[in-house]
């Protein structure tokens, strides 16, 4: 599952969202929902994350953020995976590459 696809999950349930409704307010399909949450599709582009944020109530650069590392392409992908655990960490000095 992608970073992106089990955070939208997780809030989904939270709220008590169906996949249905949370599709209506993304005016998409409930498949598409499923694939992201799956881990399936690619993370949605930056226009549909800001209606995931705006629906589940969730600060746009972050969803931004897991989904940039859910695309990186494999040779950086463990770059990009320390790059967002220190943005979330808060910490001063970025993590080094390996």
């Amino acid at each position: 599952m992608s970073h992106f696809g089990k955070l939208t999950r997780t809030i989904r349930l939270e709220r008590g969202l169906t996949m249905e409704a949370l599709a209506l307010k993304l005016g998409t399909h409930k498949g598409y929902v499923s694939g992201i949450e799956s881990g399936k599709v690619s993370p949605p582009s930056v226009k549909l994350i800001r209606k995931y944020a705006k629906a589940l109530g969730q600060d746009v650069r972050h969803l931004v953020r897991l989904a940039w590392v859910d695309k990186a392409p494999k040779l950086i992908r463990d770059d990009a995976d320390r790059f967002l655990a220190w943005v979330q960490a808060g910490t001063k000095d970025p993590p080094l590459s390996q």
